[in-house]
């Protein structure tokens, strides 16, 4: 919370803990607890004496954490135990609420007719109180299965040197970060592809919240690359997580990183490569986006480049998407939903992509960009939302 906001130093109300927090702590109550710093044997008497009613534990907690603390148990407090629990949804929506009520009413100014809906995200500079976006949940741990698929051998395309950092980088983020179930693949043929998209289909992904799959490979425009140079298109890796097909997803978020070539133009400097093999110069441009996605809610498309485009990789540090990707999502994840983060990417790729373009005497450096197309209905949080 800024230390600008008027409200920082004072006790929190009870209104602020029963309506804003009580309902929306969920199962992660202990770990706000244990933020609160709360001793655990007071938390496991809570728990011990709720079994069964978590809004009630919850509550108690609140209430004995503000009885204990007295005047220290602060709104200031209360955000950062929120932050360290790693709720930084509801530590936004502390300070929304903050904020709202900071709010005063000049003197001898009418008020305005219209009346702001408190429920809407409003834009402007007029404060109210609500919630962060509406959101998937994202409290189940591990969240969901992440399929990590990538490629360096093939029979005839050039090799994709620097893959082994990306596979690195995306294990650690997926697992160790953002704490999803892994599983990765490497250099998979067309028919073990298609088999390992299918079994992740008809896994039962019930007690998950959320299914990612990543692709690194060389692409054409249309489709990405296999072991045994098979092509296989972008439709076909989504339509089996459609939700006729992948009951147990309906509802749920489902996100696909295509890291791959949509096309052949790009800036040609030295120690970078392109993620596709030769192809004419337009390959790709036309290529409708609305291709990428089904046309059924809760599907996200990340391609690391734009139709008509290369994705650009070093031979020794993997790809400028992955690179950016990994450093965004570790500094950002906590408190920005996907969308947001990469927003950042973008910008971060580009300014990685035009840092080297200067080193090595490039001229008028053109930057890479990564295209999102997407169903879903709300924001995604990696943050135990």
């Amino acid at each position: 919370m800024a230390d600008g906001v008027s409200r920082h130093n004072d006790i929190v109300e009870d209104d602020i803990l029963k309506k804003e927090l009580g309902n929306s702590i969920s199962r992660d109550w202990l770990d706000v607890g244990r933020s609160l710093r709360l001793d655990e044997d007071t938390l496991q008497n809570i728990k011990t004496d709720n079994i069964g009613r978590q809004k009630e534990a919850i509550l108690q907690m609140l209430y004995e954490w503000k009885k204990v603390k007295g005047e220290n148990a602060t709104n200031g407090a209360l955000y950062k135990a929120l932050k360290d629990a790693r709720r930084a949804d509801l530590a936004h929506r502390l300070k929304q609420r903050l904020d709202a009520s900071n709010v005063v009413e000049p003197k001898n100014q009418q008020k305005p007719q219209a009346e702001v809906d408190e429920n809407k995200i409003v834009t402007g500079n007029v404060p109210i109180s609500g919630a962060l976006l509406p959101h998937y949940n994202m409290t189940r741990k591990p969240r969901g299965k992440c399929l990590i698929l990538t490629y360096d051998k093939f029979k005839k395309a050039e090799k994709r040197s620097g893959n082994t950092k990306d596979m690195a980088k995306l294990t650690e983020i997926f697992e160790t970060t953002l704490e999803f179930d892994v599983e990765n693949e490497l250099n998979l043929d067309s028919e073990g592809t298609r088999s390992m998209i299918q079994e992740m289909a008809e896994t039962d992904h019930t007690n998950y919240d959320c299914f990612v799959c990543f692709i690194c490979s060389h692409g054409d425009g249309e489709a990405f690359l296999t072991k045994d140079d098979g092509r296989i298109t972008i439709q076909e890796i989504l339509t089996p997580f459609k939700a006729g097909n992948c009951k147990s997803l309906a509802g749920k978020p489902k996100i696909f990183f295509i890291n791959a070539c949509l096309g052949e133009s790009y800036q040609r400097m030295v120690k970078y490569e392109k993620d596709g093999p030769s192809m004419s110069a337009d390959a790709g441009v036309a290529v409708n986006l609305s291709n990428y996605v089904p046309n059924e809610a809760d599907f996200c498309v990340v391609l690391s480049t734009v139709p008509g485009y290369t994705s650009l990789r070093h031979k020794t540090e993997g790809t400028l998407f992955v690179q950016s990707f990994y450093d965004c999502i570790k500094e950002k994840y906590n408190d920005h939903h996907l969308v947001d983060i990469l927003t950042i990417v973008n910008s971060d790729v580009n300014q990685k992509f035009v840092k080297i373009a200067n080193q090595l005497g490039g001229q008028n450096p053109v930057g890479q960009v990564s295209t999102l197309v997407q169903t879903l209905n709300k924001a995604i949080y990696f943050s135990s939302l």
